[in-house]
């Protein structure tokens, strides 16, 4: 659970230098990457990368909640819509305590979008598309530059996406061959599922080496991996 795991400390400045090294230490042997930061700063970055998105799809599932063609959206919404609002799906009085234990950085934060999104809203209102192309472009350019091949912070994680039929025990066959192989799969996740339809998985490996011999193992069962780089 802790392997590669970002593991945050926050030393008060009356902490000495010996018990913050005698923790890093400790943190270290259970294979985290301790990470040192004042709790002001620390509540900042987890507020932008963190709260801030549940309140994101907080507010769009609300937003929905109030379309007139509320049922048909929701019946139509694809995997995009379905990934931007998972989040949304924990627990309300957990996050009550979480928002509230940061509101007054939450609500900067959410002070910062509105203006994102008014700017968006100026664009579109104007027709201005050049410029909505260029937010757009920061957007794709920003998005880019996360370790989507990175699992915590260390190590590169190798994957092949996958559809699976619609029958018990076909994600078991998949892990069931790897593991025939001793193929050792560094992470799953099951992207979407729709009932009579079967199912997309993401599997990811630690090198190219298992990622390249998990794909030959798989096309010869007669799956179809394709590899995501």
């Amino acid at each position: 659970m802790f392997q590669n795991a970002p593991f945050i400390l926050t030393p008060g400045s009356d902490v000495s230098s010996q018990t913050i090294a005698y923790v890093q230490q400790l943190v270290s042997k259970t294979g985290a990457v301790p990470i040192s930061l004042s709790a002001q700063r620390h509540d900042q970055i987890v507020g932008m990368v963190s709260h801030l998105p549940h309140l994101c799809a907080v507010a769009l599932l609300n937003t929905i909640a109030g379309f007139e063609d509320k049922d048909l959206a929701l019946t139509l919404a694809a995997g995009g819509f379905c990934d931007l609002t998972r989040v949304a799906s924990g627990s309300p009085k957990l996050w009550r305590e979480i928002l509230g234990s940061n509101r007054w950085v939450a609500a900067s934060l959410v002070g910062r979008l509105q203006k994102s999104l008014q700017a968006l809203k100026e664009l579109l209102e104007q027709g201005e598309l050049s410029g909505l192309e260029a937010l757009l472009a920061d957007a794709q350019k920003t998005r880019s530059l996360l370790p989507l091949r990175r699992k915590g912070l260390l190590g590169s994680s190798f994957q092949l996406v996958l559809s699976l039929p619609d029958e018990p025990g076909s994600l078991a066959a998949v892990t069931g061959l790897l593991a025939e192989k001793e193929i050792n799969i560094q992470d799953l996740e099951i992207l979407r599922i729709r009932e009579g339809e079967g199912g997309t998985v993401r599997v990811s490996f630690r090198d190219q080496n298992a990622q390249e011999a998990a794909r030959g193992i798989l096309a010869a069962a007669g799956f179809q991996p394709l590899r995501q780089e």
